[in-house]
């Protein structure tokens, strides 16, 4: 299993500021989802748009706000997979026992050619 390296390296060479090196390891396909979804909520007013604008005008570049938003999208995509998970410990069982009894049963009304 290939992980999801969003997490950037230091590039020094020297006394100068640090700056900050884009990891191009890991899942290349994850790597371009979260590119796609960071970008598409940047350009269409989605919720990640006001997180790139603050980091923007905090002084970060186009690439380092970029690089943020999506480390922000892939841990809400984390947590809401960690809660589905938690939140699914018996598997769903679609018995006639939870079909209301005062509806008539659709399924039974269906005519099927002979």
């Amino acid at each position: 299993m290939t992980a999801l390296v969003i997490q950037p390296r230091s590039a020094r060479t020297g006394p100068t500021a640090v700056r900050r090196k884009g990891v191009r390891s890991g899942n290349r396909q994850l790597n371009a989802a979260l590119y796609r979804i960071a970008m598409t909520q940047i350009r269409h007013n989605g919720p990640g748009e006001a997180y790139y604008r603050r980091r923007r005008d905090a002084g970060d570049s186009h690439a380092e706000a970029l690089r943020r938003l999506e480390r922000r999208v892939a841990r809400t995509i984390f947590g809401h997979l960690r809660n589905e998970h938690t939140n699914t410990a018996a598997p769903y069982d679609p018995t006639p026992s939870l079909v209301n009894p005062q509806q008539p049963n659709i399924a039974s009304q269906v005519v099927r050619p002979d």
